[in-house]
């Protein structure tokens, strides 16, 4: 992590170094030739292996993907987007036997060596970073494009924070492909990432919460009521690209329903959105599943079109098994001031109440295991003090009973 007034300085340091295209300035204009014609320039676009897409699909969009890495017992092992059919189930078997991933940044020098072999290739390159929500990775990717600069001054290096996650980001990555692949220019397409990063609408939800657990994300105590009470965490993006949960709802079901609605109220034409859709699960593809096909049903427009992903180490790293997850753009809708209004205010109200409840479930069931436990002890304690409820010594038999069996 990095404090506020270092984040300042790295972020101050790029813009005045790097050549990248500040979030404040207004889009870039187009260049023309002499008969108005778009000229085009050629240029990189590559991201990292968060996007959480096959490897082999981002290969075939000209996509270059810089790999984030996690290490178990001392052994590193890179994010590996389905390269190696076994490296999924490996990773999965790792968190299934209670070992705990550790995952880090991308340092400077590693940015610096996957940048370089993009420049030395010839034209510019535009690099759409994980989240900072997530990782502090993209200030490292801006110091890198600093010292590069000198280096390379006919050339364009431009650094964006996606503050996207998972199939979200690579949802955002492979517009921007959409575009490049139309012929718009790097300075073009830039703007337009900035300009929609905080569009892409990601929703989560899992019916897991054992990884929860062993991160810290929630207690101990919490985590048992949830699987008691077989409970799921709603989460989406916030707008600096953490992940948040704002619902809780009963079942995989209810879980379900309760995606598929959300993704109706922010799709572009409600049921009748016909754009791109990704779906990306942990180890659930049952669940996934079931939320393609309540996708399908509820957007007939989208029948066959959904791509469907799993998700990759870094991220499952912290969401364990049992997650799924719904990415598309978002539609701007514009809300009367007087609704944004009352439904903070419901919001902040129903915050507080569940927030109370649960402290006093955790609460509770923190109290009966207490109990249990201190029962536990007192009825050993009197059990070995009056000798198992007997007066007599407890004698095993001498010859053991034979078998009988009856032909």
């Amino acid at each position: 992590h990095i404090d506020k007034n270092r984040q300042g300085h790295i972020m101050n340091l790029y813009y005045k170094r790097a050549f990248c295209v500040p979030p404040s300035l207004p889009q870039t204009q187009q260049n023309k030739g002499v008969k108005g014609e778009i000229m085009e320039r050629k240029f990189t676009l590559s991201c990292c292996s968060t996007v959480d897409l096959p490897y082999s699909y981002m290969e075939s969009r000209d996509i270059p993907v810089l790999f984030y890495t996690y290490v178990v017992d001392g052994q590193t092992y890179d994010d590996d987007m389905g390269r190696d059919p076994a490296a999924l189930p490996r990773f999965y078997g790792f968190l299934k036997a209670g070992k705990l991933p550790q995952t880090s940044q991308i340092n400077a020098a590693g940015y610096m060596d996957f940048f370089e072999k993009l420049l030395q290739q010839g034209g510019d390159v535009l690099h759409i970073a994980f989240t900072s929500g997530q990782s502090c990775s993209v200030n490292n990717a801006y110091l890198a494009a600093a010292e590069l600069k000198d280096k390379y001054p006919g050339q364009k290096l431009i650094v964006i924070d996606s503050l996207c996650s998972s199939s979200g980001y690579g949802l955002l990555v492979d517009y921007a492909a959409d575009m490049r692949d139309a012929g718009e220019d790097i300075d073009t397409v830039a703007q337009w990432v900035l300009d929609n990063r905080n569009k892409v609408h990601h929703q989560f939800f899992s019916s897991d919460m054992t990884q929860f657990r062993r991160t810290g994300r929630v207690s101990g105590a919490a985590a048992t009521v949830a699987t008691v009470l077989n409970i799921c965490p709603i989460m989406r993006l916030d707008d600096k690209g953490a992940i948040k949960a704002y619902s809780k709802v009963r079942g995989k079901k209810k879980a379900v329903e309760t995606t598929v609605d959300t993704m109706e109220q922010h799709a572009q034409g409600g049921r009748d959105y016909d754009g791109k859709c990704f779906i990306c699960h942990s180890q659930c593809p049952e669940d996934a599943r079931l939320v393609m096909d309540a996708v399908e049903n509820r957007f007939p427009k989208l029948k066959g079109k959904v791509r469907l992903c799993d998700i990759g180490t870094i991220i499952g790293s912290h969401s364990g098994p049992g997650t799924v997850a719904v990415f598309l753009p978002e539609a701007v809708v514009e809300t009367p001031v007087e609704s944004v209004v009352w439904g903070s205010v419901v919001t902040i109200v129903v915050a507080i109440v569940v927030d109370a409840a649960e402290s006093l479930v955790e609460a509770a069931v923190e109290t009966v295991v207490v109990l249990v436990v201190v029962v536990a002890l007192v009825v050993c304690v009197v059990s070995v003090v009056t000798g198992f409820g007997s007066s007599e010594p407890l004698t095993l038999p001498t010859t053991m009973p034979q078998p009988t069996v009856d032909i």
